[in-house]
């Protein structure tokens, strides 16, 4: 693992607005992330893209 990746990436989160730490483990994983696969560019990095369908209903009974 690139632990300058992991730095990079990390200190990228820091700079965004939002409160440093904020995303936690969210953070934490895509750092560790960038420094298996050797870049902490967020142009570079591939993933598997998927679609997320989310149902709802109001299942409230009114008597």
């Amino acid at each position: 693992m690139d632990r300058q990746k992991v730095e990079e990436a990390q200190n990228r989160f820091d700079n965004l607005i939002k409160p440093v730490g904020s995303l936690a483990k969210l953070e934490a994983m895509v750092s560790r992330y960038a420094g298996i696969i050797g870049s902490a560019d967020k142009k570079s990095v591939q993933y598997p893209k998927k679609a997320l369908f989310l149902w709802s209903a109001d299942t409230a009974f009114c008597c």
